[in-house]
Parts: structure tokens; sequence; C-alpha cells
């Protein structure tokens, strides 16, 4: 069976597919050098494949939800409040915002004005695990705040030796929670933006990691995650 993992920006995504090429798992490209083609001809071939999360619903509906049925699917969730600033944080330092913008204002751009920034602080994440909202396709979602236990199961899963996940493609910025301190109606938006992820993703206010697994998704958690 081929395990598809399936990216989501800002989910530690550089360091998860850095293991798994490691490992000799195949990368599908991006954007024009991406050919569904190929990911065709690799599927039951290929133990894993790694596709880019902007192109998730351009797949599911030319590959199929019979092929996936076929396949181990994996992605990776974040806390959707931490995300934001993360992917804020991330656009400021590629320089696709300047060093003086809000999360507020990230969030306000859409994906027709600039791409980039939407796709890492706009785009929700269940675009990458669902056929549509709360309608799951995912096997397995690597929970970020738990993300080398859960990156060791999924190792299990291939057959691959454990290791040690690597730190990458990190940008910095202040304790999450101190943003929307210092801009109060910062929650609101990011809650009103990202109504479909807080659906489907057990996160709250008061807590940095889930609350459990998202539905479809039967990967024990660890034991300490409360």
């Amino acid at each position: 069976m081929t395990t598809l993992f399936i990216r989501n920006p800002k989910t530690a995504g550089s360091s998860i597919v850095t293991r798994l090429k490691d490992h000799g798992a195949w990368e599908a490209g991006y954007g024009k050098s991406f050919r569904l083609a190929d990911v065709k001809k690799r599927l039951g071939n290929e133990h894993c494949i790694i596709l880019p999360g902007g192109m998730r619903h351009h797949i599911t509906k030319r590959l199929g939800l019979e092929a996936l049925a076929a396949c181990w699917v994996v992605s990776a969730m974040r806390n959707p409040y931490a995300r934001v600033i993360s992917g804020w944080a991330h656009c400021i330092k590629k320089g696709w915002l300047a060093a003086s913008s809000t999360p507020r204002e990230a969030m306000k751009i859409t994906a027709a004005r600039h791409p980039h920034i939407w796709h890492h602080v706009g785009r929700q994440q269940w675009r990458s695990m669902c056929q549509g909202p709360g309608k799951p396709i995912v096997d397995q979602v690597l929970v970020f705040e738990w993300l080398q236990h859960d990156f060791d199961l999924l190792c299990d899963h291939l057959g691959y030796e454990r290791s040690t996940l690597p730190t990458l493609n990190q940008s910095e910025h202040k304790p999450w929670r101190s943003y929307y301190t210092d801009d109060p109606g910062l929650r609101k938006l990011v809650e009103n933006k990202m109504r479909e992820d807080f659906k489907l993703l057990p996160y709250r206010w008061d807590l940095d990691g889930p609350t459990g697994r998202i539905r479809g998704a039967n990967t024990p958690c660890p034991k300490d995650c409360t």
C-alpha cells in the first residue's frame, strides 16, 4: 500500500519531508512541474509519495476517491491560532510582508491578491485533509504539538527506522497568545476565517495542543497529551 503524505503549510512540513526523503520517499513537483500522470504511475509502486497541499483538491478530483481509498493518506495539523502567527512571521521572513505588518492585515489578504501569503496564513487546514468541509480523507494526521511521537508512529507504519525530526524553516515571533492580547479583535477574526478548521480540528483557546484526534484518524494519542 502506498502512503500519501499531503503537506499542510506551517505544520512542520519541511522537517517531515526531509526525513521521509531520507528514507526514499518520492516527492511530486509543485505548480507547473506537478504531473498527475506521474503520481498515478507510482501508486502501488512507491512506499511513500509526498504531495503538495495546495494541489489536494485537484488531486482528489482527478485521481478519484477509489484510488485514495487504496492508499494510506496522511497529513498534519496545528493549533489554528498559533499557525496564523507562524504563517504571518514566515511571510515577513520571505519578504512577502513588511516587517511592520500585523497578523490582522495578513489575515485579510485574499488568494487573488497574494496567493503565497494566503497559502501560509489564510488558507484553512481542512483543505489538505478533506474532500470537502467535514469530509476527511485522511487515515492519519500528525499533530504538530505531538510531532515526534506521531512521526515515530508513521515511521512504524512505513517500516522506517525511527529518527529525530530536524527543526527547519522556523520564523521568529513572540509567544502566539501575546499577539491576540495586543489585538483583542484578532481572535474573533481568526475564528471566523478558520470556521471550518475549528469544526474539524479539536483545538480550544485555553490549550496549546488538541483534545484528541480528528474523526477518521485513529492513531493513539501520547500518554501525556492532556
